[in-house]
């Protein structure tokens, strides 16, 4: 019988669109268009972007530059790793991802997750109602309405009408995402590079599966581990991440940084640890020119090209 770790294995790559040193936001943002055209030809099944307000991101504007994105590729789903559901009107998200999906029929992904901003900028988007982010009941009263919203149901009818809903998936590193997600029954991804271990990531899961309640849309739970790293077949370049990360307080914890082989043998025993169907790969190198050879070593390795 065959075993997780012998099963093949799904990749998607999860984008930031952080300012590499040297650079700037459009330069940034011309390297994502080149890397999503480049990993749509080595058999990777999603490209999603990440919402940070801060300088160091070069975009906030998630549906925009999924459109771009969209248009230079032809078999990747393009979506959101996740936008930020309690800082955006849940009507305007329905209504944007519709549209998308009407110009790329069953390519696009709607992730949101929770998140925390700065006082400033929650002040900005919600004025007197930012006290209420740090409720939980505020969260699940927004992920209600979108998908009553999606689903055509809700008291406004989102437009455009008579397209179907784009893929929906809640993000999250904790049990209460991974809780309303099976209560509400749509796909899960666990962020394991926030800093989570490997047997919570695990836990939480199989408690996802076990809990899972069925859905129009979703029959059988459906979730993906988001893990960051690189892939290199240069030393030098191990080295230096490496060393980069054990000595910086990084938000981001990287899962592997190795060989090819090296990470072929930590995904394969993350998919037979926590049991998931699909691998949400962040980069974590400096320049396009690495990103891109790490995404072509890793789908060299995992069979990802036919």
């Amino acid at each position: 019988m065959e075993t997780i770790a012998q099963q093949s294995i799904k990749l998607g790559v999860l984008d930031f669109c952080e300012i590499d040193p040297d650079s700037n936001p459009r330069a940034r943002l011309i390297d994502t268009l080149r890397l999503a055209a480049n990993v749509d030809t080595l058999g990777y099944s999603r490209y999603w972007l990440g919402e940070h307000h801060n300088p160091r991101f070069a975009q906030v504007s998630l549906a925009t530059m999924a459109m771009a994105i969209a248009g230079k590729t032809k078999n990747l789903h393009i979506g959101t790793g996740a936008l930020l559901l309690n800082y955006h009107n849940t009507l305007r998200v329905a209504n944007d991802f519709r549209l998308l999906e009407l110009l790329f029929p069953q390519r696009i992904d709607l992730g949101v997750g929770r998140g925390m901003l700065a006082d400033s900028y929650e002040e900005a988007f919600l004025g007197t109602e930012k006290t209420k982010v740090a409720d939980l009941s505020y969260y699940e009263s927004k992920i209600e309405d979108l998908l009553l919203y999606l689903r055509g149901k809700n008291k406004a009818v989102s437009i455009p009408k008579n397209v179907n809903s784009p893929e929906f998936w809640m993000l999250g590193k904790n049990k209460n995402s991974m809780s309303l997600a099976a209560r509400y029954g749509v796909r899960f991804s666990f962020s394991l590079f926030l800093g989570s271990s490997q047997l919570e990531a695990s836990t939480i899961l199989a408690e996802y599966y076990a809990s899972f309640r069925p859905s129009k849309e979703l029959i059988k739970p459906q979730c993906s581990l988001a893990i960051a790293g690189n892939c290199s077949d240069s030393k030098t370049q191990i080295a230096h991440l490496t060393k980069r990360y054990n000595n910086e307080d990084a938000n981001v914890v990287p899962t592997i940084i190795g060989t090819p082989e090296q990470c072929l043998e930590k995904l394969q025993e993350l998919q037979y640890n926590c049991k998931v169907d699909e691998f949400m790969f962040l980069d974590i190198s400096t320049s396009l020119q690495d990103r891109i050879r790490s995404y072509q070593l890793l789908a060299e390795i995992c069979g990802l090209i036919k």
